[in-house]
C-alpha cells in the first residue's frame, strides 16, 4: 500500500453471501471458515500436530472445517508474512490442493495488501464490535512482515483507514529483538518469549541499586538511538526474508552482541543463567516499552488499537493503555488471525462473534481414571464446586476449543488463587515458576479488585492486558497476580466473564476470582481432542490426583 493510499469506509464494505476459507501460513498456521460474513469455525494447526506454533500447511485444520461445513469453498483468502505475487508450493502451502477445493478466487496479501495491512484490517471489526470510536489509531508491530516491515501506524475514521507510517528493517524490529533475546537466554523462539515478562519483574533481587541506575541509563540511551534509527536510517524495504536468510542470521548475531554489551557495561561477568535472564529481560522490556511509547506518543492518539505479535506483551499493553482515552488490544495479536484481514480487504466485512470458541469438537469419547464426562451443566458445577471447596485444582473441558493462545475457560485448569495452589499447578504441569497465573472474574469483581478498567475496550475479556490490583485486594489475588518489588505494586491479566456463562459465573460468585490457566502439560498445545486431553490429564496424575471434568 502506498503512503497516500487509503481503505474505503466500513459502511461500503457489505457482508457478502458466500462461504470462504481463510488461511494463515507460516508460524501460527490456521484455518477459519466464514459463511455470509459470520465466523463459524476456526482451528490452529498446532492443535492437531501437537507442535506448538506449527508452521506446516494447515491441512488438518482445513479438513476439520470441511467436515463441519462442506468440502468446497466459494473463495479462499491466504494470509502470510512472506512476499510474492504468486504463492508457490512449499511446506507452508499446497496450492494445487487449494485450487481443487475452491470454486472462485484465491486471494493473498499480494492483492494490494501487506502483512501489516492484514493485521490492521483483522483488528478493525473486533475494535468496532466492542465499542471503540470510529476515530482511532491502529499500531501493528511484530517480527517482520512484507519486505521486512516491522512497525506500521494507521489512522482510522468513518471514511476508512489511512497509512501514517511504515518502518522497515530486521535490525530495528522490536519483535526480532524479543525473539532473538529469547534464544540468547537459552529458551525457545516462537514459544518462550512470554517467560521474559516473568523474569524481568525480579530485577531488584539480582542487582544492586547502583547497577540498577546504570541499567536504566543504558535503556534510555539505547532506546533513543533506536528511535533515531526509525527516522534517520529509513529504508524502503528489505529483501524477501525467505530468500535472504543471511539478513536474519546477521540480525541475530547483532542482537547477541548488543546483549553481551549490556552485561559488559554493567561490569557483570560469569553470572548464572537465572540472573542473566532477569537482567536481559528487564533491558529488553525497557527498550520495547520506551521505543513503542515514544513512537505512539508522536501521533498523540486519543483512541488506540494494537495488533501484531509484539502486543502479546501484556505489560506493554498496560503502558500504552494508560496513555490514551480508549484502548483495545486485538486478542488474536499473532498471525493466526491475520488471514481475516485478507478477507476484509478483498471480499468484505465480517462480524466479530464476541467470543473465540471457534473449534468445534466431539468430547463424548474421552475417558480415563479421574476423568468425569457429564452432560448436565449442574452436575459439572457440583463436581467443580466439590474440588474447589477442598482446595484442589480441577480441569474443565467444555464446548468449542478456544482459537488463539489463551485458555478462556473452555479448556482450563481452575483453582483458588493462593501461592500454595500456584506451586502445585507449576509442579503438576512442569511449568516455569517465574510465570504468574491469571484470574477469571466477573465484571463486579473486577471493579472491586482492579484499577484502570474504564478505558479498556473489549480486551479485558481475553487476557491480553494487565491492570493494577488494588491494595485491598492483593491478598485475595495473591496467586493470580504479579508483584513488582521495584514498584511496590501488583498487576494481573484478567479475563472478565460474561453473565451468560452460567457455569463460570456460578463458581465465581461462590468462590470469588479463580485462577484460569490453560489445561495442557508442559511442551504441548492446549488440550483439544481425546488424545491430548487424556495425555495431559495422565501426566498431571503422575504428580498428584486431579479431576478433569468433560462436558460433552
Amino acid at each position: 500500500m502506498k503512503q497516500n493510499q487509503a481503505f474505503g469506509p466500513d459502511f461500503m464494505r457489505m457482508i457478502p453471501m458466500s462461504k470462504t476459507l481463510v488461511l494463515t501460513l507460516g508460524h501460527n498456521a490456521s484455518a477459519i471458515c466464514i459463511i455470509d460474513g459470520q465466523i463459524v469455525g476456526g482451528y490452529e494447526e498446532e492443535r492437531f500436530t501437537k507442535v506448538k506454533s506449527d508452521s506446516s500447511f494447515p491441512i488438518n485444520s482445513i479438513r476439520r472445517l470441511q467436515h463441519y461445513f462442506g468440502e468446497r469453498f466459494d473463495d479462499i483468502c491466504v494470509g502470510h508474512w512472506f512476499t510474492g505475487g504468486n504463492i508457490v508450493n512449499s511446506k507452508y502451502v499446497d496450492m494445487e490442493f487449494l485450487k481443487s477445493i475452491c470454486d472462485g478466487q484465491i486471494y493473498s496479501i499480494a492483492d494490494g495488501l501487506t502483512h501489516h495491512d492484514t493485521h490492521m484490517l483483522s483488528a478493525r471489526p473486533f475494535a468496532l464490535h466492542h465499542g471503540m470510536p470510529a476515530d482511532h489509531m491502529v499500531v501493528v508491530a511484530d517480527g517482520f512482515g512484507t519486505y521486512g516491515e516491522c512497525i506500521t501506524i494507521y489512522k482510522c475514521d468513518s471514511n476508512g483507514s489511512q497509512l501514517l507510517a511504515r518502518y522497515f528493517g530486521y535490525s530495528k524490529s522490536l519483535g526480532m529483538l524479543y525473539q532473538y533475546a529469547t534464544a540468547y537466554l537459552e529458551m525457545k523462539m516462537h514459544n518462550h518469549e512470554y517467560k521474559m515478562l516473568g523474569y524481568e519483574a525480579h530485577i531488584a533481587e539480582v542487582i544492586d541499586a547502583t547497577r540498577l541506575v546504570t541499567l536504566h541509563e543504558i535503556i534510555v540511551s539505547d532506546a533513543e538511538e533506536r528511535v533515531k534509527a526509525f527516522y534517520n536510517d529509513f529504508i524502503e524495504k528489505d529483501t524477501d526474508p525467505l530468500v535472504n536468510i543471511d539478513a536474519l542470521a546477521a540480525t541475530q548475531h547483532g542482537i547477541a552482541n548488543l546483549l553481551d554489551s549490556v552485561l559488559e557495561r554493567l561490569e557483570l561477568n560469569n553470572i548464572d543463567l537465572y540472573t542473566k535472564r532477569v537482567i536481559i529481560s528487564y533491558y529488553v522490556q525497557g527498550i520495547v516499552e520506551t521505543v513503542m511509547s515514544t513512537l505512539v506518543g508522536l501521533h498523540k492518539p486519543q483512541n488506540l488499537v494494537v495488533v501484531g505479535g509484539l502486543f502479546y506483551n501484556v505489560k506493554l499493553n498496560h503502558l500504552l493503555a494508560d496513555m490514551v482515552e480508549k484502548f483495545a488490544a486485538m486478542p488474536l495479536a499473532g498471525d493466526q488471525g491475520a488471514g481475516l484481514g485478507v478477507y476484509y480487504g478483498n471480499i468484505g466485512r465480517f462480524e466479530w462473534p464476541g467470543h473465540l470458541a471457534w473449534g468445534h469438537r466431539d468430547l463424548s469419547n474421552v475417558s480415563g481414571d479421574g476423568i468425569i464426562v457429564v452432560e448436565d451443566m449442574a452436575e459439572a458445577v457440583d463436581t467443580a464446586h466439590y474440588e474447589l471447596t477442598n482446595n484442589r485444582m480441577v480441569n474443565v473441558v467444555r464446548g468449542a476449543m478456544e482459537f488463539g493462545p489463551r485458555s478462556l475457560c473452555n479448556t482450563a485448569t481452575l483453582a483458588i488463587p493462593t501461592m500454595d495452589v500456584v506451586e502445585r499447578i507449576n509442579k503438576m504441569n512442569d511449568r516455569t515458576t517465574v510465570m504468574p497465573m491469571a484470574p477469571a472474574m466477573t465484571a463486579e469483581q473486577a471493579a472491586e479488585y482492579l484499577n484502570g478498567l474504564d478505558n479498556i475496550v473489549g480486551s479485558l475479556e481475553y487476557m491480553i492486558v494487565t491492570r493494577d490490583v488494588k491494595l485491598s485486594a492483593m491478598d485475595k489475588l495473591q496467586g493470580a497476580s504479579h508483584f513488582y518489588k521495584l514498584k511496590s505494586k501488583a498487576t494481573c491479566r484478567p479475563q472478565i466473564i460474561g453473565e451468560n456463562d452460567l457455569f463460570m459465573t456460578t463458581l465465581l460468585n461462590e468462590f470469588g476470582p479463580l485462577i484460569n490457566t490453560s489445561f495442557n502439560y508442559h511442551g504441548v498445545p492446549i488440550a483439544f481432542d481425546k488424545e491430548t486431553i487424556e495425555y495431559s490429564h495422565n501426566m498431571q496424575n503422575q504428580v498428584a490426583p486431579i479431576t478433569t471434568i468433560v462436558i460433552k
